[in-house]
């Protein structure tokens, strides 16, 4: 951690008092009280014009404090004590801070999640991570719990890299116990690490190198040491933050010994009567199914283990497109997030992300390529198809256990005894009774909910019409109220928003007209449309386009899973987001609107984000651009670049 080696030299035995000796147990004792190593988690804090910068102040009861860098990763040493602060200077200081979060008493080797939410005195709240549970082990075998106290660092492990080794690193094992303890340890790849906690992270260092975060090149997550188990890496970057990924494998046989034989049967004792069997789908679109891609599931449970399953094709299709499968059986009941991902043998190519879920939402619904459910029914072929399924489901969930090989049918949603035809006579609306109200609450009616949404196709709307301004609001149905923390202009453009209950009043920012809020009860997402107000002089004249219309040519740096927004502004003017309106026969984006300011930055965002029109769904950037008064109109990226794509302007005629 970049602290200084040293050793001591033997005291001569014949100037060892009694007084010596108390004296240096009291210098230990202070050496190993005054500093401390923790990790913290700024990324969930937006708003409030927060920079990039944060920096920890940390201090001991009864003395001065000092400013400590976060390193990489979010390791920081500190004191006893420690406050995180937000800065936009090239030093932090007292007088220039952006924000700040409440004092903590730092919990020694923890990870300290700093929370969107603040304090009545406007300071950042955090949550500290929370001990493994336990509980049901120490209760019922006191004798091994009293075992696993007193080992210390005792578990071994075998890395599996060999595509990821490439002659010029170290491997290293970083691990912990979440009390204090933790220790770098090298190792090789087929190599042995013992001395293990019962948390650890692979780390490629640097050959040669000092075991040090600044100098790892690539890590894993963290992980939950499988005593004597082999972990395998998978990929480069499909972790959380780009980090690599990895499998454990079954412990060996000959590793088990007595007292791991009890532990494992009061394991399965415990969870044999509360795991639950959920099934999830999902539909490729016939692009990816073309390209003959992978589709995995992963989602991360309640303990905070990811958890990775690919999926298999099962014998049924939907406009032609084969729908994939696996059924996963465990005793969580939610996921703090949830994954549909497609990969391509190389790296990701797409993903569908759904934070905090309820997996019984997702058992047995097919997740289409866009992130919503596919309602079945949509034709006759289909409708047929799902139900002579019914009694072939109910089957095989009753006599067959988790195989992720064997083929799994599609979900029974088509009720035999009560069909509802469409006014068309063509489709069958498949959607269940939508027995809740649902409201638009915000600072425009005083959050009060008395106007309730209409429902159609199973979604719920709402127009409402406002002036131009900024406003607050959240989807309610009286008891849970859903929001997002991010901020629409004017519009959601062809993404909709994913609104959950832990989150913050969503703002709008409008420029005044009618305003419709569509809300999807079954997978929580909001999208906004609007129509512009006509002023009294635009209706009695011959209407005048005054909206600038730019063009860009992204194909350069173009990979089918990102959209580009057009963010402007003009000095003193808000900023908004813009989303492009058509695209041109020669594959040129079109941005067409009347809210362009004087400047613009073309932003390559993950259009599988949250809220994708946000910097923090940003991939890539261009530079500050002026927009052009000389008739140039068409913006070329001409390369990836480094922290900036570069480009040029040029005239497009149309």
């Amino acid at each position: 951690n970049g602290k200084l080696d040293g050793t001591w030299d033997e005291i001569p035995t014949e100037t060892v008092t009694e007084t010596e000796t108390a004296t240096v147990t009291e210098t230990e004792t202070n050496i190993v009280s005054f500093e401390k190593s923790m990790r913290v988690d700024t990324t969930k804090i937006t708003g409030d014009n927060i920079g990039s910068h944060w920096v920890a102040w940390t201090w001991n009861d009864g003395e001065e404090g000092e400013w400590r860098q976060i390193e990489k990763f979010g390791h920081v040493a500190t004191h006893n004590n420690v406050t995180f602060v937000n800065y936009d200077t090239e030093t932090p200081e007292w007088d220039n801070i952006i924000a700040q979060t409440k004092d903590f008493t730092v919990q020694n080797g923890k990870l300290l999640t700093l929370l969107n939410e603040k304090d009545s005195q406007g300071r950042y709240l955090g949550e500290w991570e929370q001990e493994p549970t336990v509980t049901e082990t120490v209760t019922e075998t006191e004798t091994e719990t009293e075992t696993e106290t007193t080992v210390v660092a005792g578990k071994k492990a075998t890395l599996s890299a060999d595509e990821y080794t490439k002659g010029d690193e170290d491997w290293y094992a970083y691990t912990w116990d979440g009390k204090g303890n933790e220790s770098w340890i090298k190792g090789a790849n087929g190599g042995t690490f013992t001395g293990l906690y019962n948390k650890v992270i692979f780390a490629r260092v640097e050959k040669d190198k000092e075991a040090a975060w600044a100098n790892v090149w690539n890590q894993t997550e963290d992980q939950t040491t499988v005593d004597g188990g082999t972990f395998t890496i998978t990929s480069w970057d499909g972790g959380k933050d780009g980090n690599m990924t990895g499998t454990w494998d079954e412990i060996p046989t000959e590793t088990v010994t007595e007292t791991e034989t009890v532990t494992e049967t009061v394991t399965e004792t415990a969870t044999e009567d509360n795991e639950t069997t959920y099934t999830f789908f999902y539909l490729p679109s016939a692009a990816q199914e073309d390209a003959k891609n992978t589709y995995k599931l992963n989602y991360c449970g309640t303990d905070d283990n990811w958890h990775q399953y690919t999926m298999t094709a099962t014998d049924q299709k939907i406009n032609g497109v084969t729908v994939y499968g696996i059924e996963v059986k465990t005793a969580d009941t939610d996921a703090k997030e949830l994954q549909y991902q497609v990969y391509d043998g190389n790296a990701w190519v797409s993903e569908n992300k759904f934070d905090a879920v309820k997996l019984a939402d997702y058992d047995n619904k097919i997740v289409g390529a866009d992130g919503k459910f596919v309602e079945q029914g949509e034709t006759e072929t289909v409708t047929e198809t799902v139900t002579e399924i019914v009694t072939e489901t109910v089957t095989e969930t009753v006599t067959e256990t988790n195989d992720p090989n064997k083929p799994i049918d599609l979900p029974p949603d088509l009720d035999e005894t009560d069909p509802t035809p469409s006014a068309t006579g063509s489709e069958i609306d498949l959607d269940p009774d939508l027995d809740d109200e649902y409201y638009v609450a915000g600072s425009f009616n005083n959050w009060t909910a008395t106007k309730a949404m209409t429902v159609s196709d199973g979604k719920y709307t709402d127009t409402i019409n406002l002036d131009a301004g900024t406003y607050t609001f959240k989807i309610t149905n009286g008891t849970d109220w859903y929001g997002n923390n991010g901020t629409i202009a004017d519009t959601t453009g062809d993404n909709a928003w994913v609104f959950a209950t832990n989150e913050g009043n969503c703002t709008l920012t409008a420029t005044g007209g009618a305003y419709t809020f569509t809300f999807d009860a079954d997978t929580k997402k909001v999208t906004v449309t609007y129509v512009p107000e006509e002023s009294e002089s635009e209706s009695e004249s011959q209407p005048v386009d005054t909206d600038t219309v730019i063009y860009l040519d992204a194909s350069k740096v173009t990979k089918n899973d990102e959209i580009f927004y057009a963010y402007t502004w003009s000095e003193g003017q808000p900023e908004k987001w813009l989303v492009s309106t058509e695209t041109t026969k020669e594959g040129y984006l079109k941005y067409k609107s009347s809210m362009f300011g004087e400047y613009v930055i073309f932003v390559r965002c993950n259009k599988s984000a949250d809220n994708p029109a946000s910097w923090s769904a940003k991939w890539n950037q261009t530079d500050n651009l002026t927009i052009p008064t000389d008739g140039k109109n068409l913006y070329t990226i001409s390369d990836w670049g480094g922290e900036k794509m570069p480009g040029d302007w040029s005239t497009y005629a149309g």
